[in-house]
């Protein structure tokens, strides 16, 4: 659901489903260059939220996902 509601508000996304551990994942987020990582987990998904991470492995925290899209929506704009 993240997926598609982030897709849909015209950003790139990746999901990593396999069966490696959450911090092996991220390491290759990390590796990858992503910009953010976001981290869905059950509390998340029944929060409707997201956990952040950005490009230096700083933890934002939790954030809505509704939160999440305007606040990348305004970094596109603010973009230069």
């Amino acid at each position: 659901e993240v997926e598609k509601r982030l897709h849909a508000a015209g950003f790139h996304v990746g999901i990593d489903d396999s069966s490696n551990t959450l911090k092996k994942k991220v390491r290759e987020g990390q590796l990858a260059q992503y910009n953010y990582i976001l981290v869905v987990g059950d509390k998340e998904r029944s929060n409707g939220s997201v956990a952040v991470r950005n490009r230096n492995n700083e933890q934002e925290g939790e954030k809505l996902v509704e939160d999440v899209i305007v606040e990348f929506q305004e970094l596109t704009d603010t973009f230069q």
